[in-house]
């Protein structure tokens, strides 16, 4: 009992620790991005499908870290990722590794700026582990990491980061000098690309920073221009340039480490930094993969097309107009007169349809079926994810389904079916943080988006509507606990099993080997629960989260081996329950000689005389 009580103290204590604490789904997504970025590389040259599913992967990460992001981040990342497909498909290493450089720095953005608006709203918690994390992955200085752990005002934090990052760009641009006046230039140039790419990976975070010059961006884009002209003496004079710059970012952000300033005046009234001319506009140049050089004729493999893909902000010189978001809504044009008639049938207002046609036409969907598809095909992927033992990838995928539903179509079912569309981004959000998720919940999630198109055309009622309900209440800390404690509960009555009869005699052993096997899958459920818990309190352990996996709520082994179980269970009991019938003489021998008439004789009479009984002979 002292044992039992203290395991389920020992069980209480870390739920509460685990409930405690707080998951950042910011570095959630980032990190199964990065780790995603990584495997593309890592896998290039043993299997190339794995390189582009890895890639498709992290993509999924984009819109869960877009909120509130800088609206042409996002695009720009996306047309990196097809550049980044093509590299492969053209057996490109050093083009792919160009392209993963940038997207680095593209999600490093997206989390430096989710820093700064978890800072605006004084969640400087949040700032502090967001900054550390991606100053760990840049490389930077371990000095930098402690400094931004220790700094307890947002500013310092930002300041902090920002003089690392320059001082790496710093050590990398001198390793690229050392590198362009020592070698062979044709013969190094492949690696030229891929240094200056990285180096401006580090900067795409601190891009907009104050303490940035203007020309610093510039001078990256006219680097990589001569790069691409193989102008080596002009690239000599860009990379001193590129070093000058860098000097008074290090400096202004040194001098402006310890301050107090607040958030709101780092982001409102940016103060100009060392090297910034202040008669000129800051430019805030957005993450946009394209080249100030480009060429719709240069092949897609050779190197000029690699520095091409590398540049992030296209010239003022460039003769080549380069795909925008201007030019695919002109593509889309011709289906958006159908597309605002389905808005209008929907009693849309005509602000709502003006923006909806152009969020539409800016990903390519030319009608409310295509977002739906998008939705039943994402959720496809979460239900794979799920069947793979992979929660932590799962609801990523969830993030990015809720960000699409809505961007493009919590709008329309505010204003058609609100009851529905609630509780659809209710399932949502609670997915999305719920412990141990598990393959019926996601099914769940995927049989109430099929429910969408019916919903918005005919306004019909959901047919899953009381399962979204039992998901919502059942999934989560709910069902955790309970199957937790039901399998360890299945041990103690079979302890009490042996503790009554000793394990002496055979036909209660095989009852108490058939009532292990029966209670056998409760307990295996018990120890995956379990191995969530442990998990989420871990960080995310892919082992411990497999273990899911083989439920036999999903698994087809795991239900085999159910079966074969049970069959045993059922043997050993009958077996067992036989061999008490026998010894009881309900069954065999026993039975007939109950017949006989036996006289005994007791060879002490009198009250005195005692009886005894043999239990284990009996039983």
């Amino acid at each position: 009992m002292k044992r039992g009580l203290y395991l389920l103290s020992l069980f209480l204590l870390l739920f509460n620790l685990v409930f405690a604490q707080s998951t950042d789904t910011v570095l959630q997504n980032y990190s199964l991005a990065f780790e995603n970025l990584n495997k593309a590389t890592e896998v290039f040259g043993s299997d190339t499908q794995q390189s582009i599913e890895a890639l498709n992967d992290a993509s999924q990460m984009l819109r869960p870290l877009s909120t509130g992001a800088d609206s042409t981040v996002i695009p720009g990342l996306e047309r990196t990722f097809e550049r980044a497909k093509t590299s492969i498909q053209n057996q490109s290493l050093s083009d792919l590794e160009i392209q993963v450089a940038v997207l680095k720095g593209g999600f490093w953005r997206l989390v430096y700026e989710s820093a700064l608006r978890a800072g605006e709203n004084n969640d400087l918690a949040s700032s502090r582990v967001r900054l550390a994390q991606i100053a760990t992955d840049m490389g930077l200085d371990p000095a930098i990491s402690e400094k931004i752990t220790n700094s307890d005002q947002i500013l310092a934090m930002l300041s902090n980061l920002e003089s690392g990052v320059a001082q790496q760009m710093q050590i990398g641009l001198t390793s690229l000098q050392s590198l362009l006046a020592s070698s062979d230039f044709a013969a190094v140039k492949a690696e030229l690309y891929k240094q200056l790419a990285t180096a401006y990976s580090l900067y795409l975070p601190i891009q907009d920073s104050p303490r940035s010059s203007a020309q610093l961006n510039e001078a990256f884009t006219v680097a990589f221009g001569h790069l691409v002209n193989s102008d080596q003496a002009a690239l000599s004079t860009d990379l001193e340039n590129l070093n000058t710059h860098i000097g008074g970012l290090l400096a202004a952000s040194q001098a402006m480490t310890g301050s107090t300033l607040p958030v709101s005046n780092e982001v409102n009234n940016p103060t100009p930094s060392a090297t910034t001319d202040p008669s000129e506009p800051e430019i805030a140049a957005p993450v946009e993969v394209s080249s100030p050089v480009a060429s719709t004729t240069v092949d897609a493999g050779s190197e000029t097309s690699i520095a091409q893909t590398t540049v992030v902000e296209p010239s003022a010189t460039a003769t080549v107009p380069s795909t925008s978001i201007s030019t695919v809504t002109e593509a889309s044009a011709v289906n958006s007169e159908e597309l605002r008639r389905q808005l209008i049938r929907l009693g849309l207002a005509n602000t709502q349809q003006d923006r909806l046609i152009e969020l539409y036409g800016k990903q390519g969907f030319n009608s409310l079926n295509d977002v739906i598809d998008k939705l039943y095909v994402d959720s496809a992927k979460v239900i794979v994810a799920m069947n793979q033992g992979n929660p932590g990838r799962a609801q990523s995928l969830i993030g990015s389904l809720d960000s699409t539903y809505s961007t493009y179509l919590k709008s329309i079912l505010d204003q058609t079916n609100p009851s529905f569309g609630q509780s659809l981004q209710g399932l949502f959000r609670h997915l999305q943080t719920v412990p141990a998720l598990r393959l019926q919940d996601t099914v769940v999630l995927t049989d109430h988006i099929d429910s969408l198109a019916s919903v918005i055309s005919n306004n019909a009622v959901s047919l899953n509507k009381t399962e979204v309900m039992l998901t919502g209440i059942w999934s989560g800390w709910l069902r955790l606990i309970i199957v937790f404690l039901l399998g360890l509960a299945a041990f103690l009555p079979l302890y009490l099993l042996y503790l009554a009869f000793g394990g002496g005699n055979r036909n209660w052993q095989l009852i108490g080997w058939s009532l292990f096997c029966l209670l056998l899958p409760l307990m295996f459920e018990g120890l995956t629960y379990l191995s969530s818990l442990i998990s989420s309190f871990a960080g995310d352990i892919p082992f411990l989260n497999t273990l899911s996996r083989y439920s036999i709520f999903q698994s087809t082994l795991s239900q085999i081996i159910w079966v074969i179980v049970s069959g045993a269970a059922i043997t050993l009991a009958t077996l067992g329950l036989y061999g008490i019938c026998v010894q009881f003489g309900l069954l065999g021998q026993r039975k007939q000689n109950q017949n006989q008439t036996v006289v005994e004789t007791s060879s002490e009479t009198g009250a005195g005389a005692a009886t005894s009984f043999d239990w284990d002979e009996e039983f």
